[in-house]
């Protein structure tokens, strides 16, 4: 045992200096990214303020359209309601209302109009005959017509100034194609 032990050098600081160097690398690396993040993160809001900017002046375009929108959106509507209407009288039985009209017709009554009503049930016929007897007998005729019942005059009036003196003539009646 006679020997004494060695005495320990603990070296704690390295004369070689490039892990130093490194590590003074990455930092300046890492302050480098962070400056380009802090770069594009400033590009990014000036965008966003540019993109509201926009937005808010085409709102303020668009206010006194909203308020035209709003007069649009009512004739619309009113659009829509006729719209509506036309697509039920389309899906209105109408050819058995002709036939039964112009079957009912002779050489002594002309037929001037037809003005049906489908939400009522009804149809007005207007025409122009010889004379009443003529009348009274288209009557008759529509009257036995399968789509019409009801049959009768509303008005007429004997044209006087006219040298036939035709009477003119508005029938009522009651549509049974569509009840």
């Amino acid at each position: 045992m006679g020997k004494a032990m060695r005495a320990l050098k603990l070296d704690y600081r390295r004369k070689n200096g490039w892990p130093l160097r490194a590590g003074w690398a990455l930092l300046l690396l890492a302050c480098l990214a962070l400056a380009d993040q802090g770069w594009q993160y400033r590009q990014l809001n000036l965008g966003i303020e540019a993109g509201q900017a926009e937005l808010a002046r085409l709102k303020g375009q668009l206010q006194p359209q909203a308020s035209r929108d709003s007069r649009a959106g009512k004739s619309m509507e009113e659009e829509m309601g006729y719209a509506r209407t036309v697509l039920m009288q389309l899906d209105v039985p109408w050819v058995g209302l002709f036939e039964a009209v112009e079957a009912s017709v002779n050489a002594e009554v002309a037929l001037l109009g037809i003005e049906p009503d489908p939400k009522q049930g009804t149809v007005q016929i207007i025409g122009e005959a010889k004379n009443y007897p003529a009348v009274a007998d288209y009557i008759r005729r529509l009257e036995a017509s399968a789509p019409l019942s009801g049959v009768y005059l509303q008005t007429h009036q004997i044209r006087t100034e006219e040298s036939e003196r035709p009477v003119y003539f508005v029938l009522g009646a009651t549509w049974r194609g569509r009840q």
